[in-house]
């Protein structure tokens, strides 16, 4: 019930905020393969499941055998590498 008030939200404000234009070329579906397999089989589960499949954290916990916590760590040092590793890119 609530991952479908957050997406609702997030389609949303997307729509309120329109097109974005930061000048960098759209991350194909081969990019973000590339750039999810250079995370850690922990952080690439994570990242996966909260944002592509709209899970909340304590689901993944549950799944990974690990704390709330943990998985809400997995998924900070997730985008902190993959936010280096696009600007590397670009």
């Amino acid at each position: 019930h609530r991952s479908g008030f957050r997406s609702r939200g997030r389609e949303d404000r997307a729509e309120r905020l329109g097109p974005t234009t930061t000048g960098a070329p759209p991350v194909t579906a081969d990019d973000a393969r590339r750039l999810l397999r250079s995370l850690s089989p922990q952080q690439r589960t994570a990242v996966y499941l909260a944002y592509w499949l709209d899970w909340p954290t304590d689901r993944i916990a549950e799944l990974l055998g690990a704390t709330d916590g943990t998985v809400k760590q997995h998924l900070a040092r997730g985008r902190a590498r993959l936010k280096e590793l696009m600007t590397d890119d670009r």
